[in-house]
């Protein structure tokens, strides 16, 4: 909390919080407006299908971070690979059980989401009506995870990089430019979350991200 204002959580992928866990991190982020995000635990998202039967789950995973209060964000899920276009009926079966209110978005790594742009548009109109969020990936190994595709009014982006190396400085030159546009446009908040795979430039390449996405 002391460097941002939000914080990717992916502690509660592998261990829901109880009561007590869950109010002793609220209390140590003290910055005001700091967010948590936290990644839906892994029975959901990687212990069999997403689908009906994760409600229950779900509903006891929404109740634990609902502790987060005022500083709960977008939670995210992350699908595993092996989760394909085949899988799509399910998971909006799914999503249908969530309370609108509970701010999700969702991160696809198969490629086949991705291979057609029309039923990827579809797809996109079929979450806006959910409101629920599609992340988007950006990472120099899968450039079809960079769909820029919104459905709803919040942008959550997970941004992975070395750290030194000048393409990283013009991609993210590029997300400036794509934010302002998107904020005009009435994009409301984006969480971007910085993955840097060389710590010795860490420092470095989160001061040019401040600088240039930070004011957007």
């Amino acid at each position: 909390a002391s460097l941002f204002n939000a914080i990717e959580l992916n502690a509660t992928h592998y261990d829901v919080p109880d009561a007590e866990k869950a109010n002793k991190w609220y209390a140590a982020a003290q910055r005001e407006g700091f967010m948590f995000c936290p990644k839906l635990h892994k029975s959901i998202s990687h212990l069999g299908n997403v689908d009906t039967h994760k409600f229950g789950q779900t509903k006891q995973f929404i109740d634990s971070v609902s502790h987060f209060k005022e500083k709960l964000g977008t939670s995210f899920l992350q699908l595993p690979e092996k989760t394909g276009i085949g899988d799509k009926e399910k998971i909006l079966a799914y999503l249908q059980l969530l309370p609108q209110a509970f701010a999700l978005s969702v991160e696809f790594r198969n490629p086949d989401w991705f291979a057609n742009e029309n039923r990827l548009d579809a797809f996109v109109k079929e979450f806006h009506l959910l409101n629920k969020g599609l992340v988007i990936t950006d990472t120099p190994g899968r450039r079809d995870a960079v769909h820029m595709k919104l459905s709803n009014t919040t942008a959550f982006v997970r941004f992975v990089c070395r750290g030194d190396h000048e393409l990283d400085m013009f991609r993210i030159d590029q997300w400036q430019k794509q934010l302002k546009s998107w904020f005009w446009q009435g994009l409301e908040r984006c969480y971007f979350f910085l993955h840097i795979h060389n710590a010795e430039f860490e420092d470095d390449f989160i001061a040019y991200v401040k600088e240039g996405v930070g004011k957007c």
